[in-house]
């Protein structure tokens, strides 16, 4: 049985440690389960959320994070007992389904003292010998290292569909789409020139997820496991924009449903801006300066039988998070960017080609093909964003 003093010195210990020490919300979490186990309160996900949340608490909504927020806890707490903290003499635990945090004594084994120096002698060579070789023989690309070094948790969004729920033809209630209204805001100016028409009508409570976001997920599965990292995955529609402060973020969705990741682009973008014509039924046109000073505008929406244009961006945050972005607004395009960056050979050739005075990035491409199947890329703008 430890003490207050020894846990709370555990306690401290982790906290000041690498793995947690750039994860604020994992800190804040894991210091009220500690404490509030020490002094005997019984923790519910109802407290959490108010430490967590505060003010903006709502049962309904919050508990799920909650919950996303006590697994991530849980696989942090591992990691670092089996990195920095493999010699702790006090292992800090929270049991599935649980709040409270449990104190054990690290296990010694006995009469294995000269062994174990042996074993652990031969690791740390064979690990100096493969760190060596890697960075000697494998050069780190720029577009993922911010990333997966920051320490920050990492949230995959992917795009889906706004819609309002109504009476149908049928006399029934059901789901709408109109590919024009994309947001409540654009519901709501459409349902303000006619409120007698549409006063049945109201914003859905969820959104429907476009196809291409099962394509898309698997490039991103494979690219991360093999890099033993670490993601989750969200819809556009739960994404907040405070929580760029302390996470990282990746968007993978189409431009027309002029979605938060829209205004983030050109809140991070320092050369270039995205700009919606919404008398041209929401085209997107792309506008930059040249190096003669001309103003120049690819038209994004724009699309022959041949191809359609992609957008592939990488930024840096607050608080050293980071943030892509990877933009289209028909499947072929977009799947294929996200298949160039999470190849391990293009990615670094990506990062080789262009990224040597900057690992920020803004790149164009223009992708060829046929039945939503892509057949070839061509670079067409890039900006370093400096």
């Amino acid at each position: 049985m430890f003490n207050q003093s020894e846990i709370i010195n555990a306690l401290t210990k982790v906290l000041e440690s690498k793995t947690f020490s750039k994860s604020t919300t994992t800190n804040v979490l894991l210091k009220l389960l500690v404490e509030s186990t020490i002094e005997g309160h019984t923790i519910t996900a109802y407290t959490v959320g108010l430490e967590l949340f505060g003010k903006r608490y709502d049962p309904k909504k919050s508990d799920v994070n909650i919950r996303v927020n006590i697994s991530h806890l849980r696989k942090r707490l591992k990691r670092y007992y089996e990195e920095e903290g493999v010699y702790d003499p006090i292992v800090i635990s929270i049991k599935p389904g649980q709040y409270n945090t449990t104190f054990s004594a690290r296990e010694e084994k006995k009469n294995n003292s000269l062994k174990r120096k042996k074993i652990v002698g031969f690791i740390f060579s064979f690990v100096v010998f493969t760190a060596v070789a890697f960075f000697l023989l494998k050069p780190s690309n720029k577009v993922w290292k911010p990333m997966f070094d920051n320490g920050f948790e990492t949230t995959l969004y992917l795009g889906d569909v706004f819609g309002y729920s109504g009476s149908t033809i049928f006399n029934n209630t059901g789901w709408h789409r109109d590919s024009k209204i994309n947001s409540v805001e654009a519901f709501l100016e459409h349902t303000k020139k006619n409120p007698e028409r549409f006063e049945s009508l109201i914003p859905s409570e969820f959104s429907y997820i476009v196809f291409e976001n099962a394509f898309n997920i698997k490039p991103f599965t494979q690219f991360f496991t093999k890099n033993n990292y670490n993601f989750s995955i969200r819809p556009i529609s739960n994404f907040k924009t405070r929580s760029i402060k302390d996470r990282n973020t990746i968007y993978a969705g189409p431009l027309f449903t002029q979605s938060s990741f829209n205004e983030l682009f050109n809140d991070f973008s320092y050369n270039v801006s995205l700009e919606v014509k919404k008398e041209e039924s929401n085209h997107y046109s792309f506008n930059y300066t040249n190096e003669e000073g001309e103003n120049k505008i690819i038209k994004i929406n724009s699309r022959d039988s041949e191809g359609e244009y992609a957008i592939a961006s990488g930024f840096n945050g607050p608080n050293n998070s980071r943030h892509y972005i990877f933009f289209s607004n028909h499947g072929m395009g977009l799947t294929s960017v996200i298949e160039y960056f999470t190849d391990i050979d293009s990615v670094q050739e990506f990062s080789d080609a262009y990224l040597s005075a900057s690992n920020e990035f803004i790149a164009i491409f223009f992708v060829k093909g046929k039945d939503r199947t892509s057949l070839s890329m061509e670079l067409v703008f890039f900006d370093d964003n400096k």
